[in-house]
């Protein structure tokens, strides 16, 4: 694990799945933002030598959030060298398989185990911190599969489906606790270029309806969390 100066004085963020398109955006979104980062990504190389780019704001913590193991010691890490987290935007997803006859098993449950159990293991990791501090912020990012198959991705799309309705139910649950929980999901008009464009994108739709009394997190007061009082579950799309 690459290990920087502990910022304890900061709001302390993870992005799990953070690679060179909007994962690596979202980081540097936040460490702009005034957050310090832990990235949690299978390539250690990869934000090993983004960390280093970003200086004292950024923790690299190469994690495979597949497995609960690592996702528990990379949290670890993160508060020992961090401090607790506030915020998590959890972003790990993966594209395998071409088809329903060409996509095997093990193909169909990786899919799955990356995006769905990855998300579900970061979260019961972030909540217990964010129900000490009574705030903090979930965000799960999706992609026009959240909404709508795409011929040819079975794995991916009922993955980024399975993703969606996880951020529904805990917005519904965690909601009264003061943890905000979103779901955002990204119409790629050209996956090769993405980053600057859609970052932008989730500045403007995400971070400022997050935005209240303590920053980026905001507490159950929201107008999202009022119409899910009033019993609109769709409130957490």
């Amino acid at each position: 694990m690459k290990r920087m100066p502990a910022r304890k004085d900061k709001r302390v963020a993870i992005v799990a799945g953070v690679g060179p398109g909007l994962g690596a955006a979202l980081v540097r979104m936040l460490a702009g933002e005034g957050c310090s980062v832990g990235m949690f990504a299978r390539s250690a190389q990869f934000i090993g030598k983004f960390a280093a780019e970003l200086g004292s704001n950024a923790l690299a913590v190469p994690t495979d959030v597949s497995d609960g193991k690592q996702v528990t010691a990379g949290f670890r890490e993160v508060r020992q060298q961090l401090g607790p987290v506030e915020i998590l935007i959890a972003h790990a997803s993966g594209s395998v398989g071409e088809g329903l006859m060409k996509t095997t098993p093990d193909q169909f449950e990786q899919s799955w185990r990356v995006a769905v159990l990855g998300a579900f293991h970061c979260a019961r990791e972030a909540v217990p911190d964010m129900l000490k501090n009574e705030s903090g912020a979930i965000i799960f990012t999706g992609a026009t599969s959240s909404l709508r198959g795409r011929g040819g991705a079975v794995s991916f799309s009922s993955a980024k489906f399975a993703v969606r309705g996880l951020a529904q139910s805990l917005a519904v649950e965690l909601w009264p606790k003061g943890i905000h929980v979103a779901h955002r999901h990204h119409r790629w008009r050209d996956r090769h270029a993405r980053g600057a464009q859609e970052i932008q994108t989730f500045r403007k739709r995400t971070v400022a309806k997050a935005r209240g009394d303590r920053g980026f997190v905001l507490g159950p007061h929201s107008a999202r969390s009022q119409r899910m009082e009033s019993g609109d579950r769709s409130a957490a799309e």
